[in-house]
C-alpha cells in the first residue's frame, strides 16, 4: 500500500510539472509583451467587395461540391 502512494504521488507530480513546462511555453510574459511593442504589423488594405463577393461565391461553390460528393457516397 506504501509504494502505491508514492507511485501515485510521482505521477500527480509529472503531471504537474509536465503542466508547468506546457504554461512556461504558452503564456507571454508580460516582458515579452512590452518586447514585442516596438513591433507592429504594416496596415492591411482594405480587400475591394468585389473581391470579396468573388471570394465568396468561390467558398459557397467548393462547399456545394463537397457536400454533393460526401452525399454520393450514403
Amino acid at each position: 500500500m506504501r509504494t502505491e502512494t508514492k507511485h501515485s504521488w510521482w505521477r500527480e507530480l509529472g503531471a504537474v510539472s509536465q503542466g508547468m513546462l506546457f504554461l512556461d511555453g504558452h503564456i507571454a510574459s508580460t516582458e515579452a509583451l512590452r518586447a514585442g511593442d516596438g513591433e507592429q504589423r504594416p496596415a492591411r488594405r482594405p480587400v475591394p467587395p468585389e473581391r470579396h463577393e468573388r471570394a465568396l461565391r468561390v467558398l459557397h461553390a467548393r462547399r456545394r461540391r463537397e457536400m454533393t460528393a460526401l452525399s454520393l457516397f450514403r
